[in-house]
């Protein structure tokens, strides 16, 4: 029987080339589920990588390889540091439905916490009903709808707002 995965927060120059690997993976699957592209991906220097950190971002690992991402920026301003937005949630599809994605956000639930952080918001592209559906099961809400959130070859995509409080 294989070992649990292990997750950990990306820091260093060490995890570079593991988030440039897991960050491919997930904006070749599904290009059209994130805000980046992998032109932005392969314009980033390792300096702005390095600085991508600085907000915490987790990976999964089965051994050595990457089979799992997701972050969080918490906002800056006083009377919003309450919140963060989750990003980059990526599971390798062939680890889906191993409970890893829950794994992962309940990784990111404690870290927040940890950080005083109460509310966590994300937007999901509609045409995801997978993703909505996972982040339902997950206690997260529906608060709204951006019109033409992303703009993916031409094609605009409404994005789906919601919410999960923490100390409910």
């Amino acid at each position: 029987m294989a070992a649990d995965p292990v997750i950990r927060r990306l820091q260093g120059p060490d995890d570079i080339p593991l988030f440039r690997q897991i960050r491919r993976e997930a904006l070749e699957t599904h290009p059209d589920a994130f805000a980046s592209t992998l032109q932005d991906l392969d314009a980033m220097t390792d300096a702005q990588v390095l600085a991508r950190f600085e907000s915490p971002g987790f990976v999964a690992l089965d051994a050595k390889d990457p089979i799992g991402l997701i972050g969080y920026i918490r906002e800056r301003p006083s009377k919003m540091a309450h919140r963060a937005t989750l990003v980059m949630v990526f599971v390798t599809p062939l680890r889906r439905r191993s409970g890893l994605g829950r794994a992962l956000l309940e990784h990111v639930f404690g870290a927040a916490r940890a950080e005083g952080i109460n509310q966590i918001e994300l937007a999901v592209a509609e045409t995801n009903p997978a993703a909505v559906a996972f982040y339902t099961r997950m206690g997260f809400e529906t608060i709204g709808t951006i019109p033409r959130g992303f703009c993916h070859e031409g094609r605009y995509l409404d994005e789906r707002l919601m919410v999960r409080r923490l100390d409910a």
